[in-house]
């Protein structure tokens, strides 16, 4: 079976002192980036959305967390069908977009590492981490609190890049994730209902089943 452990990764030593980024760890990085750079319009993200959305329809959520949202892609899916949604959410630029876009919406200004301030038994319908899983030091760490704060028939909607993809590029704040590895640490703490695969994404939907 596959080690856990090898999906337990330092970032922070990545991006101190390199030469793209002057911030000593990613959650640094990502709290005063000004993220000229990401607003994602490629096909693979437009192909990405309207699967999510497919997941989404019909639906109806009382609670959700969108964890890392940045400028509010998934979170257009998702507010709609959701009561009361929270956006766990750290770069400071990406938070006005979203108060300004979303002014019903709660937003936590912090890091997704910060569980306390999110996390709780039970106590999400729906839990999403889209593109955030490459920044995570700890991924392991994040299914146990996202399995923890769902309640039983709670969904789960997240994505990996491959790590094949970054094979010879050097990276600083993204890493890629072994497929295999990930899937059996998510099928160890929720049933995977759904894979989708499309360019350098995988996007899975999840539920606790119990």
């Amino acid at each position: 079976m596959p080690e856990e452990s090898s999906l337990v990764v330092d970032l922070d030593g990545r991006v101190s002192g390199s030469p793209r980024f002057s911030a000593d760890t990613v959650g640094g990085y990502f709290t005063d980036s000004t993220l000229r750079w990401w607003r994602p319009d490629t096909e693979d993200y437009d192909f990405q959305g309207r699967r999510i959305a497919e997941w989404l329809a019909g639906e109806t959520f009382e609670t959700a967390v969108e964890l890392g949202p940045g400028f509010g892609r998934i979170t257009g899916l998702i507010e709609p069908v959701t009561t009361d949604l929270t956006l766990v959410e750290t770069n400071k630029k990406a938070i006005g977009v979203l108060q300004s876009e979303f002014p019903d919406v709660d937003i936590l200004q912090a890091l997704v590492e910060e569980y306390g301030l999110w996390a709780g038994a039970g106590k999400y319908d729906l839990v999403a981490a889209v593109e955030l899983l490459v920044h995570i030091p700890n991924i392991p760490e994040l299914l146990d609190n996202v399995a923890q704060s769902l309640k039983v028939g709670g969904r789960f909607i997240t994505s990996i890049t491959p790590d094949t993809y970054y094979t010879g590029r050097p990276t600083y704040i993204h890493r890629g994730i072994n497929r295999d590895e990930f899937e059996h640490a998510l099928g160890a703490r929720m049933t995977i209902e759904d894979a989708y695969v499309y360019g350098e994404h995988v996007t899975y939907l999840a539920a606790k089943n119990a």
